[in-house]
């Protein structure tokens, strides 16, 4: 593939749209992942598309009421005016779209119009929430697809994705506007997320440890009698977070039970790219991740962390680690952390992704 010449690439840049997600006409406050990549979208100049329609469908707490119904109208008109037009260009789009379905076959209408490009978030049929044949229809209307990692890429093709070309992200950034502070040699682990969600953490708070279990996070259960080695240490905002993280490794885990990752939200770890594994990354911390999920490859790759079978293995991990292994692992964290504290993961899929656009 050849480079892009500057001034092709200022051209192709001018011919860029991101689609912007509005509740109204104020701006969805979504989650940091989604936030993030619309501010690295931003440093890129391209021109912006609204999509003002995001609250009628995500805002369970409206009434019913008239206003909110007159509300819904306008939204929705608003956005198929902002959509009419708009062709022929290169449209970057987060994917999945949360827009009311009344405006499915006008987003399918703006996709076919230009070279869409989808960055993928989550995709539900990997998750046995959808059908698989709705979401491959609307990837299969892009021209480029940027997944998370090979693994997922390769099965979306298996279920059908086959017309757009494929771009790997390999790692969400995870932008903070301070610097964070290095963090010291602990045999500890930390754990952060929906912890309501988390349903292995009940089992696995019971369990003998040699080492801390700081948890941070909504969700925590108050029948958990949390033991001498079980710390929870409150919950904080995405920005925030890094900063507050106190431990030796973060851990990647899903599923009902401590021996595997289980379930829905378990075998979803082979396909997905977890973001908390893009917090731990920018907090500075290395990782324990489960050895069949899709990111023990990119642990292996970078050498940042150990991937196991059961948690039952990290007491012998903290048996064996010292200080010069730990500040070996936390040496190569920070190579990534620069990278996805300053959004370049992303940055670089948007290159790619542009040149394979321009030689094609």
């Amino acid at each position: 593939m050849k480079d892009i010449s500057k001034s092709n690439y200022n051209h192709v840049k001018k011919n860029c749209i991101v689609l912007i997600e509005q509740n109204g006409d104020h701006f969805h406050a979504g989650s940091k992942a989604r936030n993030d990549v619309d501010t690295i979208f931003n440093k890129f100049g391209f021109k912006k598309l609204f999509n003002y329609s995001l609250d009628n469908n995500i805002d369970g707490t409206a009434s019913k009421s008239i206003i909110y119904y007159i509300s819904r109208m306008i939204n929705c008109l608003k956005t198929y005016c902002s959509f009419h037009g708009v062709e022929d260009k290169i449209l970057f789009v987060q994917f999945p779209s949360y827009s009311p379905s009344v405006l499915r076959g006008a987003m399918r209408k703006l996709y076919e119009k230009n070279n869409t490009v989808f960055l993928v978030h989550d995709v539900d049929l990997l998750r046995n929430f959808g059908k698989a044949e709705d979401e491959i229809e609307i990837l299969n209307s892009a021209s480029v697809v940027i997944v998370h990692n090979e693994f997922m890429a390769s099965k979306l093709q298996q279920y059908g994705l086959l017309n757009a070309h494929i771009v790997n992200l390999e790692l969400f950034d995870y932008l903070v506007e301070k610097s964070v502070k290095e963090k010291n040699f602990e045999k500890a682990v930390v754990f952060a997320g929906n912890l309501k969600k988390s349903q292995f953490l009940s089992e696995w708070v019971k369990t003998k440890k040699k080492y801390a279990l700081n948890l941070y996070g909504n969700g925590l259960n108050e029948d958990w009698v949390l033991s001498d080695t079980v710390n929870y240490c409150g919950a904080y905002p995405p920005e925030v977070l890094p900063h507050k993280i106190s431990g030796g490794f973060g851990l990647i885990w899903d599923g009902v039970g401590t021996k595997t990752c289980d379930g829905d939200y378990g075998e979803y770890l082979k396909y997905n790219n977890p973001h908390k594994l893009s917090l731990y990354i920018a907090a500075g911390i290395p990782v324990i991740v489960w050895n069949k999920a899709a990111v023990a490859a990119l642990v292996k790759k970078y050498n940042i962390g150990y991937c196991i079978e059961t948690l039952d293995e990290i007491n012998n991990i903290m048996d064996k680690i010292d200080f010069d292994r730990y500040e070996l692992l936390k040496t190569n964290i920070k190579i990534l952390q620069k990278k996805v504290l300053n959004g370049e993961f992303l940055s670089n899929a948007v290159n790619r992704t542009l040149e394979w656009i321009v030689n094609t």
